[in-house]
């Protein structure tokens, strides 16, 4: 995985003064940095430019207007110049420090002391107001009131590189955006899910209602309905002798009585009785009708 370096730029424009304060930049130990010489314009004379980093020339083979240095911060600041001639003949120059990282960053209320008088690369500052009052910020390595003492107690961790930490906050930083996303469609789905069972057992909760409520238009009995049901009808049968099936033209001749008619537990009926209409109920609907009764002449 590759990790965003910052680069520190020395730029020579020649529409500027052509000298500049120095630049200071501060690494923590093992911190990567580009630094970088370049010509902005057409206003100075080609292959001109030079690239020092402690009075030491950078080298540029193939004379280019931009040379970049990378470098790793430590305890030991390094200088660099950078300048080019000018087409009237002039030459202009821009110079950096890299310098170890301070204990704290500079606040907004923190000022430069017109004079640095503090040691190992430490800073000289005063609070706004407070001109008299001024003090040294110390690199880790050092303290002191100039920064003269060394450190015993500091250790610089091996191998750790304040890049590959702001990389590694970044990525978490993307871990923990992406799982915020994944969470919040999880609860998106968790919701519909749980819409979705509630609607299915209103659905079901309705049509079991709906059921119930069928069962409504049935009606249920016992039997004992069927008897009071029964009861209630009436059926008409006509009970016949053996004179109604005689023919019209022998009605009209005598006929004889029935024997025995006077015994009430004797078979058949009088000639009176047997002509009437006799009405019987019944109590189930269903009972099969008495076949006509016979009689013994």
């Amino acid at each position: 995985m590759s990790f965003a370096i910052p680069v520190y730029e020395m730029v020579l424009k020649s529409n500027e003064d052509l000298t500049a304060p120095s630049q200071v930049i501060r690494l923590s130990p093992n911190e990567t940095a580009d630094v970088t010489c370049k010509i902005y314009d057409s206003g100075f004379e080609p292959d001109s430019l030079s690239f020092l980093e402690n009075d030491k020339p950078v080298k540029n083979d193939r004379n280019l207007n931009s040379v970049t240095r990378r470098v790793k911060g430590n305890k030991h600041e390094m200088n660099f110049d950078c300048s080019a001639k000018r087409v009237n003949g002039s030459y202009q120059t821009r110079k950096m420090k890299v310098a170890p990282r301070l204990s704290r960053e500079l606040l907004d209320d923190d000022l430069l002391c017109p004079t640095n008088k503090c040691l190992n690369n430490g800073l000289c500052v005063f609070r706004k107001g407070f001109e008299s009052a001024k003090f040294c910020i110390c690199t880790d390595e050092f303290y002191g009131e100039n920064c003269q003492w060394a450190s015993t107690t500091y250790k610089t961790p091996a191998g750790v590189n304040p890049n590959h930490l702001y990389a590694s906050l970044g990525v978490l930083f993307i871990v923990a955006f992406i799982f915020a996303l994944l969470y919040g469609r999880e609860n998106i789905f968790r919701v519909k899910r749980k819409d979705a069972k509630r609607f299915l057992a209103e659905q079901k909760s309705s049509h079991h209602n709906a059921d119930d409520d069928s069962l409504q238009n049935y009606e249920f009995c016992d039997g004992i309905e069927n008897a009071i049901y029964e009861e209630n009808k009436r059926s008409y049968i006509h009970v016949v002798n053996e004179y109604d099936n005689v023919p019209s033209d022998e009605k009209l001749q005598s006929r004889p009585l029935i024997k025995n008619q006077k015994k009430q537990n004797s078979l058949g009926v009088t000639e009176e009785v047997a002509q009437s209409q006799l009405k019987c109920d019944y109590s189930n609907i269903s009972k099969p009708l008495r076949p006509p009764l016979t009689m013994e002449i």
